[in-house]
């Protein structure tokens, strides 16, 4: 088991400690497998996550890319609107 002691700094204000135990069992062969084994799993999900988000960032990017260039006036005049808009309403908040 682990043990949480209070103590007292500086005399005024406390604060708890955490000392975890030295049990034998928490530090088990199959217990430290199990973990990196847990750890590993993690980790490859998450690059099957972070591989998934930048083909997805990828996708986007270049359809924005090519819509920009089939309507290079649309998109200027949408940014000055935008510009515009949040022009106004910054200038009315202050």
């Amino acid at each position: 088991m682990a043990d949480f002691t209070p103590s007292k700094s500086n005399g005024s204000a406390s604060s708890t400690s955490f000392r975890p135990s030295s049990s034998s069992s928490l530090s088990s062969p199959s217990l430290s497998s199990s973990k990196s084994d847990v750890i590993s799993n993690v980790r490859e999900s998450l690059k099957g996550a972070y591989s998934t988000v930048q083909q997805k960032a990828q996708s986007a990017f270049s359809s924005s890319e090519e819509f920009v260039k089939a309507y290079p006036i649309r998109t200027v005049l949408g940014a000055t609107a935008v510009g515009f808009l949040a022009g106004m309403i910054a200038r009315r908040r202050h």
